[in-house]
């Protein structure tokens, strides 16, 4: 706990620039064996966070932590974590703006919501035991490459701006939601990409009536697999579908 605490007190010694913050140090008092650090609370906020985000980090670094949550540091790009026995890492909530560059090979979830990602980079992923990958209220317009994420069973991109489904293989997938995006046409061949897919959330997006029956038709042949359409948005041209 002594290595922690040291190496937290080296990186926020750069914040602590005025001279009424010197005593900061003093102050800081650890907690449970896995709890990291606490602080008092009367700290200057954006020191405590810093302060926060690092001893999460360490802590999970020192005692193997299979969970590591970075939840509302307003972290602008995935940290360098270099913690490969982590399982699930939670960046929700934050400023991050591309994925790339991510290597957690043990790595089952990967919560990102609530972001500003317009680029996913999968070439730069090494992610081969992702399972889980929530992607909700972001900025994405297109996602491509997705078949390196050979293990991706779970996949969420609701509210983002995409127009079209992945154009790669995905043969693990089981749960797939796109609600509230801007898809206007799905050709039902394109869900032979999915072979194992068992729930699709279309709902919310601007697909036309006639695609949607053709949607159901190949839903209703394939037997494993069930389609929520729900409302669909309207526009010029476009009919109100119904479930």
């Amino acid at each position: 706990m002594n290595k922690i605490i040291f190496t937290v007190l080296l990186l926020i010694a750069p914040l602590c620039k005025a001279a009424d913050y010197s005593g900061i140090i003093g102050h800081v008092v650890t907690a449970q064996v896995f709890g990291g650090l606490s602080f008092p609370q009367n700290l200057p906020h954006r020191i405590a966070q810093y302060m926060s985000y690092y001893s999460k980090i360490y802590t999970a670094r020192l005692y193997g932590s299979l969970l590591l949550e970075l939840d509302g540091y307003r972290l602008t790009e995935i940290p360098d974590l270099n913690l490969h026995e982590l399982q699930t890492l939670d960046l929700n909530n934050n400023l991050i703006k591309s994925i790339a560059n991510l290597h957690l090979p043990w790595l089952t979830e990967l919560w990102l919501n609530n972001n500003l990602i317009a680029d996913i980079i999968p070439d730069d992923l090494n992610l081969n035991n992702l399972e889980v990958l929530r992607l909700n209220n972001n900025l994405i317009e297109s996602i491509a490459n997705l078949n390196l994420l050979p293990s991706l069973r779970q996949l969420y991109l609701n509210n983002n701006k995409l127009t079209a489904l992945p154009d790669r293989d995905l043969p693990e997938l089981r749960y797939f939601e796109l609600r509230n995006n801007l898809i206007a046409f799905i050709d039902p061949q394109v869900l032979g990409q999915f072979p194992n897919l068992q729930v699709l959330d279309l709902e919310q997006n601007h697909l036309q009536q006639d695609n949607i029956d053709d949607l159901r038709t190949y839903a209703e042949d394939r037997g494993n697999l069930t389609i929520i359409f729900g409302e669909q948005k309207g526009g010029p041209g476009i009919k109100r579908a119904k479930r």
